[in-house]
This record gives C-alpha cells, structure tokens and sequence, in this order.
C-alpha cells in the first residue's frame, strides 16, 4: 500500500479529501493527515510516509518550504500539491522543487475523482520506477560491466517502457530519442545473447550490438562514445536487421573517422557519373571504399538521392517512371542489395549484343549529353570523348538509346527548355541559350513543331 500524509489547514478540505478519493482501490492508505508543515514534519519523523499531498499557503510552515525541507530529510516521499486556480506561480515554484503533480480543489468537486486518484497513482509508481533506475545505474556507473547490449531503433518509435516490459531483468537507461543500453545486474536473469535473441523476436527492425570488453572504459565515456558513433558503426557492420553485432566501445570509438568536405565531394562526382553502372571492378571498388568512409547516414541518404536523381536523368529515355530511394533502409546492406537492383535495371534496359565496356561508353555519352546541354553538342565529337568512332558510335547509339544522338539530344534540350519555363521567370532568349540554341527564333520554332505551342503559350498555360 502507499501511504499518503495529507496536510492542509482547512479542516474540511482536509476531511472531503480523505473521504471522497477511492484510495483503497488504488492500493493506497491514508495514513495521517496535519494542518501546517511543521505538524506534518513531526509526523514524518514518527511514521512511514511514502506520498505527501500538501496545500501551499498555511500558517506556520507554508508548502513550498515544507516541500523543500522533506526533499532534503525524506528524499524517497513523493509530493503532491493542492492548489486554488489563483496559486498558478506557487505550482511553477513547486515543480521545480520536484512536485511530480498538482491536484486543482475544484477538482474534487466534480465527477472525474477516480481519474484524479488514477493519475496521482500513475505519477507516483513512474517517478518511483524512475527513482529505481536512476540509483541502479549509478551503482553500475561505479563498477565495472564486462557486457551490455545496445538498442537502436532509427525508423520509429520505440519507448523505454516498451523495453523494459519485454525484457524485465536487468536495468535499461535511455541513451538518446532512438538508442538504449541494457546493463545486466548480478541477479539477472538473462545473459547478453538472451537478451539480443528476445529484442529480435519481439522488434525485428532494430539494430542490435552485444557489447563486449567494455570494463577498461569510462561508463560515462562509454555512453558518450555510443551516443556519438554507436548507430553508424552498428548500421554498417549488421548485414540485416534483427542480426545483432558483436563489438567493443574501443573499436566503435575507433570508427569515428572524420569525414572532408573534399572527401564527399569526390565521393559524390564517382557515384553520380554512373560509370559503376556497367563495370563490376569500378562499382566493387567504389562500394568498398565506401564503405570503409563510414558516412553519416544523413551523408549517405544524401548521397543516394544524388545518385537517383542522376539515374533517372539518364536512363529517362526508356523509363517513364522515376524511381525513388526507399525510407525503410535498416542498415548498410540494404543500400548494397538495393544498388545492385538498380544496375539490374540498367543493364535490363541497355541490354544489348553489345559488350559492357560499349554501353558504359555511350552511357557516358549520356552523361555529356547532360551534363552540357547549353553547349555545342556534335556526334563526331562526343564519340572522340568516348573512344569510339564516329560511325560506330552512332550505330551503338541508335541501338541502345533507340534515338539518334542528334534526336536524343534534341529530346532532352526540350525537356530542359520546358522545365525552365515552368520553374523560372528568365526570358526565351536566356532560355534558348540554355538550351543549346543561339538563335531565338529558330528555337520557338522546334519547340512548337515539337510541343505544339509556343514557349511563350505554354508558361501561360502551365
């Protein structure tokens, strides 16, 4: 049973407080009851009190000096304050002295009694759980634990209740929003393995790192490193989620790489040239490289956008829908296992009796294509760019691209013209330059032979 102390100086206060609260069917027992602070501290020193209910404005003792006084003598009671609506300064005063509630005297005069007493109940069993695990981890703080293990959820929601409801041995301690760390005690049940086999079960879309040697370190050094590297390190060293990962805090701390500017720069140009798309030793190497970089996982996300937008630019020609990257993405192999669906793809789409090293040439003829549509754009010349002679270049072209270099080019310039004139105010003349077409009329021209409307008409329309 909790024992309540209820102190207030009006006696009927008091009284109706004490009669009209279901306490028994809450587990809880009032125990006394007192009429200024001072009464109810001499109380306190002679009975078991565990939840002190108390009005703020009483003679001799007001509340807000007994709170402050039972925080220092009786730690382990907790405390509720009785307020009229008008106390709203003395409530702020009271919280911060630790108050874990308030209970409003109006309140007491409707039909809500059993969801007042409800909260109070809940307040207190939280802060006392609360209570609990704070001192368990510090006793652990000062010790020293050979293994833990170490919860991220980076999808979703995830609460520390939940956790500790499935596995109850043990002391969970929140890291941050979307890691954990299980400590064991000497009278847990379940060992580390166990404990990484249960999560599993019940959150199979978590990452999971089994802690080991982890007592040469630190316990607040430890938490830091983990808040700081533990997500990334587990995210690319588990090969599918629900597979925990075994691992110490001097190697995770090891794998906090600092990553330049000029690094992911570099990086992004590899990726985003697609030259990977059709040579396994490129994109083997570069996936490697990559990996070994650790980046943030933001950075990768990033970095996988840059890539599809870039892929759809290119292969625009056969795909008329863009793809996306995935939100469900776990840890690092999914990204691996998804960028070898997308060289599938390519090479499904440029599937040809032509060798890999023929397409990757005319899939960098796209890329030029692209990436200088505003410029002189000539067959002969692009075909030099890409080792290859003109003539064949253009039959190799024609095959994969199923365009021509001249008509693929002319398709992608109307493209860019039309997204300019729907996403920009500039004039036709900048445009047509942007384009690849010097001379204005000529361009208005094409682009009605080949939209069916003028530039001019068709921002007025779109």
């Amino acid at each position: 049973m909790i024992k309540v102390l209820v102190v207030d100086d009006d006696h009927l206060v008091r009284k109706g407080l004490i009669s009209v609260l279901p306490w028994n069917r809450y587990k809880m027992e009032v125990v006394g009851e007192a009429n200024n602070g001072d009464a109810a501290l001499k109380f306190m020193e002679e009975n078991a009190v565990d939840l002190l209910i108390t009005d703020i404005a009483m003679p001799v003792m007001n509340g807000l000096e007994l709170i402050r006084i039972v925080n220092e003598q009786f730690p382990h009671i907790k405390t509720i304050v009785l307020t009229l609506h008008q106390d709203f300064e003395f409530i702020q005063d009271a919280l911060r002295q630790g108050v874990i509630d308030y209970i409003a005297k109006i309140e007491l005069e409707t039909d809500k009694l059993d969801e007042v007493i409800q909260r109070i109940y809940d307040r207190y069993w939280n802060e006392k759980k609360q209570d609990e695990r704070e001192n368990m981890i510090q006793h652990l703080s000062n010790e020293q634990i050979d293994e833990m293990v170490v919860v991220f959820a980076p999808l979703g929601s995830l609460t520390i209740t939940a956790l500790e409801q499935t596995i109850t041995e043990g002391t969970w301690e929140e890291l941050d929003a979307y890691s954990w760390l299980w400590l064991p005690t000497t009278n847990s049940l379940l060992d580390c393995q166990s404990v990484c086999e249960k999560i599993t079960i019940h959150y199979p879309r978590l990452l999971i790192g089994w802690l080991m040697e982890s007592n040469d370190i630190a316990y607040s050094e430890m938490k830091q490193t983990l808040r700081r590297h533990g997500l990334k390190y587990f995210f690319y060293q588990c090969t599918a989620p629900g597979e925990w990962v075994k691992a110490s805090i001097v190697t995770i701390k090891e794998s906090g790489q600092v990553i330049t500017e000029e690094q992911l720069l570099e990086h992004k140009q590899w990726w985003i040239s697609l030259d990977w798309m059709h040579n396994d030793q490129i994109y083997h190497n570069r996936l490697q490289q990559l990996k070994e970089m650790q980046l943030p996982i933001a950075h990768l996300n990033q970095l996988m956008l840059e890539i599809v937008v870039h892929w759809n630019k290119q292969y625009s020609f056969i795909f008329k829908g863009d793809i996306t990257v995935p939100t469900t993405f776990i840890c690092w192999q999914q990204y691996v296992d998804w960028l070898a669906q997308l060289r599938e793809q390519s090479a499904a789409v440029t599937k040809t009796t032509y060798s890999s090293e023929v397409t990757a040439c005319i899939m960098r003829a796209l890329k030029i294509v692209e990436e200088e549509l505003a410029d002189s754009l000539v067959a002969g010349i692009v075909a030099q760019r890409v080792n290859l002679s003109r003539s064949y270049f253009n039959q190799c072209f024609k095959d994969i691209v199923g365009l021509s270099f001249n008509e693929y080019v002319q398709q992608q310039r109307m493209k860019q013209a039309q997204n300019f004139l729907l996403r920009t105010n500039r004039s036709i003349r900048w445009i047509s330059e942007q384009c690849g077409y010097t001379d204005e009329k000529y361009f208005s021209k094409l682009f009605r032979d080949i939209v069916g409307i003028t530039p001019s008409e068709f921002r007025r329309r779109k």
